[in-house]
């Protein structure tokens, strides 16, 4: 009996350590993780098994897991519960179960279609990989960041990019489709601070934060710092993050202003006033500095009813001074520089001269136009133009100016993307013997980019809606033109808003209004309901008020502000980086 005993167990012991029981104990799991060999861990941290995921198609998911996450809500740390160190990995029983299930554990989450993980994910996300370090892998962050966006609430004021974007920076590439709400959905332009995952390869994860506002990009990192950092890496890093702020912050961090829609400039009386506005209506003064300048008598700043307002682009106002001064500020920073326009251009015998201003929007870079003319008859233009980039002032070559018989009307600007529009008239002789003449109001603009002036075909289909003569102003990526038209009786002003390609008009008028009115207005902007905010004229002929045309009731609403005739001026209020350096 002993012997069949000690048979039998021999026996058994050889068919359990046979291959054909190595082979169904292989496809059978442990209740858990912890209660394995190991050996399924080792495979898929293998060389082996990278090699076989290479030739596996993309588009496998597992859809118990992907149903399982399908309702996944925004994660809320509670840090109450009794495993809320930090510096501890605490490895769940229903996670220990779920390792120990066999197979390589793929999965691809609901928020995320471009990332797939297997086993080593979820493995290395609580240290249990086969060096125990737990590595924060990339498929970790890009998910996170996915995740991140998947719950965004509608009111945040941040964005997020991937790992790759600082890994695209040192390569000296620029990953433009992170900031311009391409592959994300919101724009840089309406966020006040960026999330920028960082890896060190193969040695750390940090995160830093780029403040859009102020240009300032902060690092949190939990591993050893130092005040003067001298590690070839991060010197490198922080060089790199530099082009944030000068192509990604200026090109991306110019946005409206949520509470604060526009700044108001004008003069009463022996004082030059500076707002900033909101919606009811309500004023907050704003201080521009103005920087001193080498004078022959003094060196005093210019009083500020010496400047006149030229226009505003991208968030940066431009004026001009009786003593051919042009300074550019920046609201948001408070900031303004100033630069002297050439004493030869602004002396030239029988010209007058005027002042033109636009920042370019494919490298943000504020450009003054200095455009001289012939104050009577024809004769050729003279421009010359000066940009912060190149700090210097360039004649414009003859051919790139309008014909000689066109005069530019410097009474009014608009700047939309990355042209310069004005209304102007060219003077026609009809008979030669008698030299009858008659004047036709046309639009120009300036290209920014070429430098280039061009007409502005009007369609005679618009032309006929058009008050003569016009104004234009800018709305969104729309011309705004308008007018007032003297009869009789009484005044009729028209505004058409006019749709455009480019610098071409598409002969679509977007909207139009007309009033009748007993005195002449003047169109400065609208409110966020699309009211016209006019400039109106008083009883008392040398001042003017301010007010909002209710479209609902087709009355006027005076809003209390009061200044000498034709001084008004108002543009968007934007938040912008421009001047920062």
């Amino acid at each position: 009996m002993l012997l069949y005993q000690s048979e039998k167990k021999k026996k058994a012991k050889e068919y359990m350590n046979s291959e054909h029981m190595k082979m169904y104990r292989n496809r059978l799991a442990p209740a858990k993780w912890t209660h394995g060999s190991g050996e399924v861990s080792a495979y898929h941290w293998s060389k082996k098994y990278e090699q076989s995921e290479k030739k596996r198609p993309f588009g496998i998911v597992d859809p118990d897991m992907t149903d399982l996450l399908r309702y996944v809500e925004p994660w809320i740390e509670e840090l109450s519960r009794c495993d809320s160190s930090i510096d501890r990995v605490h490895f769940s029983e229903a996670y220990d179960m779920f390792l120990g299930q066999p197979g390589p554990l793929h999965c691809k989450f609901p928020w995320c279609q471009d990332v797939r993980v297997d086993r080593r994910f979820w493995e290395s996300l609580v240290c249990v990989d086969p060096p125990r370090k737990g590595w924060v892998m990339d498929e970790h962050i890009e998910l996170w960041v996915a995740y991140m966006w998947h719950v965004t609430p509608s009111h945040a004021n941040w964005a997020m990019v991937s790992s790759s974007f600082v890994q695209l920076l040192l390569q000296d590439s620029l990953p433009l489709w992170y900031a311009d709400g391409k592959t994300y959905n919101i724009p840089w332009s309406d966020v006040d601070k960026v999330i920028i995952p960082i890896n060190e390869p193969k040695k750390h994860w940090l995160v830093a934060q780029f403040d859009i506002r102020t240009g300032v990009v902060t690092f949190y990192d939990s591993g050893q710092t130092f005040k003067e950092e001298w590690r070839d890496w991060y010197v490198s890093l922080r060089e790199c993050l530099k082009v944030i702020v000068n192509d990604f912050g200026l090109g991306y961090g110019t946005r409206r202003s949520h509470t604060t829609p526009f700044s108001l400039t004008y003069d009463k009386g022996y004082f030059g006033y500076l707002y900033l506005v909101d919606d009811d209506f309500k004023l907050k003064p704003l201080n521009l500095v103005v920087p001193s300048f080498p004078r022959s008598h003094d060196n005093k700043n210019f009083p500020y009813l010496d400047l006149s307002a030229v226009g505003t682009s991208q968030g940066i106002w431009c004026f001009h001074s009786f003593y051919k001064i042009a300074v550019i500020w920046n609201p948001s920073l408070k900031k303004s520089v100033g630069l002297t326009v050439p004493t030869l251009l602004s002396h030239r015998v029988g010209h007058k001269s005027f002042i033109a201003f636009g920042v370019s929007p494919h490298n943000m870079d504020p450009t003054v136009l200095h455009i001289s003319l012939p104050t009577k008859g024809h004769g050729r233009l003279f421009v010359s133009w000066f940009s912060f980039n190149t700090k210097h002032w360039h004649p414009l070559d003859h051919e790139k100016l309008p014909r000689e018989s066109i005069r530019i009307k410097r009474s009014s600007q608009a700047v939309i993307g990355r042209y310069i529009f004005w209304v102007a008239s060219e003077k026609h002789v009809q008979n030669e013997s008698t030299r009858y003449c008659y004047k036709s109001f046309l639009i120009m603009s300036f290209d920014l980019i070429s430098m280039t002036f061009q007409e502005v075909e009007i369609l005679e289909s618009i032309r006929v809606h058009l008050p003569i003569p016009f104004t234009v102003l800018a709305h969104g990526d729309a011309l705004v033109v308008c007018g007032n038209i003297l009869t009789d009786v009484n005044n009729v002003f028209c505004v058409r808003i006019l749709e455009l390609e480019g610098a071409s008009l598409t002969g679509r008028i977007l909207r139009s209004f007309t009033h009748q009115s007993h005195c002449c207005l003047r169109l400065l902007g609208f409110t966020k309901f699309e009211e016209p905010i006019l400039e109106v004229e008083t009883p008392f002929q040398s001042e003017h008020t301010l007010e909002v045309y209710q479209h609902w009731s087709d009355q006027f609403h005076n809003v209390c502000i009061e200044g000498d005739a034709g001084t008004f001026f108002m543009g968007p209020y934007m938040e912008s980086l421009i001047l920062l350096n």
